[in-house]
C-alpha cells in the first residue's frame, strides 16, 4: 500500500474468521491437522523444502521465516483483541497489533501478547 502513495484512500480492516473452529485450546501440530484434514499428499507437501508457506513468507517484506515446530492454535481471544485495539485506539494501531500477532505466532517468538496492552502502553 505504501508503493501506492497518497493517489488512493485505502482503507484497511481486519475482519474476524475461524479456519479452524474446532482447534483444542492447547493447540494442534501442524502436520497432524493437514495430515487429518487433507490427507498424507497436504502433510509432504508442506514438511519439505521449497513449501508453500516457506516460499510466501521469503516475499513479505520483511520475510517471515517460519518455526518449523508448527502449530494450529485457536483464535477467538486473538480476534477478540484486535477488534478492542480497533475499538479503543483506530483501524492503523489494530493493522500493527495484527501485524506483530502475526509475526509472533508463525515465527514462534517468545512473547506472544495476551492484551494490547503488551503493545500499546
Amino acid at each position: 500500500m505504501a508503493k501506492l502513495g497518497s493517489e488512493f484512500d485505502i482503507k484497511l480492516e481486519w475482519m474476524p474468521y475461524l479456519l479452524n473452529a474446532n482447534t483444542p485450546e492447547e493447540g494442534e501440530d501442524l502436520m497432524k491437522h493437514l495430515r487429518a484434514k487433507y490427507g498424507e499428499e497436504a502433510t509432504a507437501r508442506f514438511s519439505g523444502p521449497n513449501n508453500p508457506l516457506d516460499n510466501a513468507g521469503a516475499k513479505l517484506s520483511p520475510p517471515v521465516i517460519f518455526n518449523k515446530v508448527r502449530k494450529v492454535i485457536p483464535t477467538v481471544r486473538p480476534h477478540r483483541v484486535v477488534e478492542w485495539v480497533t475499538e479503543t485506539y483506530d483501524a492503523v494501531k489494530a493493522d500493527a497489533f495484527m501485524e506483530i500477532l502475526f509475526r509472533r505466532y508463525c515465527m514462534r517468538l517468545p512473547h506472544l501478547p495476551s492484551s494490547a496492552l503488551d503493545v500499546f502502553p
